[in-house]
């Protein structure tokens, strides 16, 4: 899945309907993400992943900011002005030992934490190499949007499919669910974006209450094509809109919960008591 974070609009969701789902992240960079900065996670955080990452990013004239796992070796070429550093990544093929080439990425080590609590070190990876167009203290706070990808799947799965587990009884009809999904996740961002109209940011338009509204104007619009002239049906939008603006969400606060369950069934900590860390990040270029 394949995310712009402003607006939390699905760009490409290739539908897997096999095991082996090798080559779809550089495939879906590929096919949408032109002119764009893709944010991933420490899962994709590896040099297998990067060195494809660049082949697609070069075609359509993109980047990436990933966050790199700790135990990779590389060499570092040059310190740069703004605290982080020009590095060779070694690439070896699936279960090789042997380096096939090597990938030359910027490198940004940076500590995050809230005051009073436990900072932790982030290890990020980007084709960005000029400071001056890109410096870190910019990229770091990017890379922390890329919890909005989360937010997201939990509009998806709790608020528009309402279920928790897919209601089809066959791999292509579970396809075309999940297709159906994504369609109407998108028509619901166009739909944000459109009341906001500038006035607000995106994500304040609050997508619960643009689902409930346009739900049953929908349906009035399909019923009633014959009665309804197109000016009346652009003044029942608009009037939608001004709605939704009007009960927009308060900005988000920006916090963080620690990772745990209550009653754990593997090795987590188990967390006796609920709380979460409040105030604004800060970030210290290691």
């Amino acid at each position: 899945m394949l995310v712009e974070l402003g607006l939390h609009n699905p760009l490409a969701a290739p539908l897997a309907r096999q095991a082996n789902r090798s080559g779809s992240w550089p495939w879906l960079v590929g096919q949408s993400a032109q002119r764009a900065l893709l944010l991933a996670d420490r899962l994709h955080g590896c040099a297998a992943f990067a060195s494809e990452a660049c082949k697609a990013c070069q075609r359509v004239g993109s980047h990436f900011l990933i966050r790199a796992r700790t135990q990779i070796k590389v060499r570092v070429l040059k310190r740069l002005r703004d605290g982080s550093r020009l590095v060779r990544v070694p690439v070896r093929g699936k279960g090789q030992r042997q380096v096939s080439h090597y990938l030359e990425l910027r490198e940004i080590q940076v500590r995050v934490g809230r005051p009073g609590h436990r900072s932790q070190t982030l290890r990020l990876w980007t084709t960005l190499l000029d400071p001056r167009h890109a410096p870190a203290d910019e990229l770091v706070p990017l890379y922390a949007q890329r919890w909005e990808h989360e937010l997201y799947y939990r509009h998806l799965k709790h608020e528009l499919r309402k279920t928790d587990l897919l209601q089809s009884h066959t791999v292509p009809t579970a396809a075309q669910e999940i297709a159906a999904l994504m369609l109407a996740s998108a028509l619901l961002a166009r739909e944000r974006a459109r009341a906001a109209d500038g006035q607000l940011p995106v994500l304040r338009v609050s997508f619960v209450k643009t689902l409930e509204l346009l739900r049953p104007l929908w349906l009035v619009f399909e019923v009633g094509a014959d009665l309804l002239s197109p000016e009346v049906q652009q003044e029942l939008l608009e009037r939608c809109y001004t709605f939704l603006r009007r009960f927009a969400s308060r900005p988000r606060r920006s916090r963080s919960c620690r990772r745990a369950v209550r009653q754990p069934v593997t090795g987590w900590p188990r967390m006796l008591d609920t709380d979460s860390v409040e105030g604004p990040l800060q970030f210290t270029l290691l």
